[in-house]
């Protein structure tokens, strides 16, 4: 039977004998193995490195849930769950990169810990890439944050590197103390209904210190907008009502700041970039990776972005709002 994760530190009590205390060779030798695990490359830590990892690989449980073991355990076992060499070796950069043990814990689970994944409805929200792309990062995003605008840069570099496996989706968040947000993507929805919600996303980005109502209408025109429809669904209650939906669900997945990334419902802490264009491709190919590893006699999971029947029938508190016009088909531009 597999072991909640409340029964974690139980499970491991158990696992040591209790006919008798092995002899210790030292304190030291002790808390520091496993020194190795096959497929690990551990050579470059220092000794202290060396025993925090050790510590971590053997308290931390494998982030399978049929796999009951400790994460050493589950690769030197070579037991069946692929994510175990992977946790291992995230758990070495995160040692290296000097973070302390709580946080590293943290990081682990909600990178390789099931429970930690959360569902995400997309309905008709802008996305980029075929929905049936291994790999759907759910952004939550403000106009006029500034790190929002480096992160659409480096997002737009990984869709075009990962061309067909990754999919984007864009979420309104606009800040309160933003004076300009909420226009901004009220602006965009009305981009949307009329097929260039992509084209008008990079300008309103590049143009963010600029973000009056004549400034968007200037960027409405760029696009080859509809300027009086574009005016209308602008001020539409159903421009209103998207971005305040797409505000109260990112409210209840727990953001509290832009941007914020969901990688397959995963949240992406921002304190696990330590280089956040190489980790992030590097998180996608582990996630393609681990995606083609699943049994090919089991059915399909659903994308974790999307439940099954969500696009047609979302939950009532999920569910996009009516557009104007049904918005067409996204091309990027």
């Amino acid at each position: 039977m597999p072991l909640s994760r409340s029964s974690w530190p139980l499970a491991l009590a158990l696992a040591v004998p209790l006919g008798g205390c092995p002899r210790v060779q030292s304190a030291q030798s002790a808390a520091c193995s496993p020194s190795s695990l096959p497929g690990v490359d551990t050579s470059e830590l220092t000794a202290r490195e060396q025993c925090e990892w050790a510590r971590d690989v053997t308290e931390l449980l494998a982030p399978c849930p049929d796999v009951a073991v400790s994460l050493a355990e589950c690769v030197s076992g070579k037991r069946a769950c692929a994510a175990c060499l992977p946790a291992a070796r995230f758990l070495l950069q995160q040692v290296r990169s000097g973070k302390p043990k709580e946080q590293v814990v943290d990081l682990f689970e909600l990178r390789f810990d099931p429970g930690r994944v959360k569902t995400i409805v997309i309905g008709d929200s802008p996305a980029l890439g075929p929905a049936d792309a291994p790999v759907t990062i759910v952004e939550f995003a403000d106009f006029e944050c500034p790190s929002c605008a480096g992160m659409n840069k480096l997002l737009r570099v990984l869709e075009q590197r990962f061309s067909g496996k990754l999919r984007l989706v864009f979420k309104h968040y606009p800040i309160s103390y933003h004076p300009f947000a909420d226009s901004a993507a009220r602006a965009s929805f009305a981009a949307q209904v009329q097929g260039k919600f992509w084209q008008m996303h990079p300008i309103l980005f590049e143009g963010q210190k600029d973000l009056s109502d004549s400034d968007l209408e200037r960027y409405a025109a760029e696009v080859g907008l509809d300027l009086v429809r574009f005016r209308r669904d602008m001020a539409s209650d159903e421009a209103k009502q998207r971005v305040e939906l797409d505000k109260r669900q990112g409210t209840g997945l727990g953001v509290h700041a832009t941007p914020t990334l969901f990688i397959n419902g995963r949240e992406v802490a921002p304190g696990s970039l330590d280089q956040p264009l190489d980790d992030l491709a590097a998180w996608i190919e582990l996630e393609i990776e681990l995606r083609q590893k699943q049994p090919a006699t089991a059915a399909p999971a659903p994308s974790p972005a999307e439940p099954p029947g969500a696009a047609s029938s979302p939950p009532a508190a999920s569910s996009p709002p009516a557009a104007s016009s049904s918005p067409p088909p996204e091309t990027a531009p």
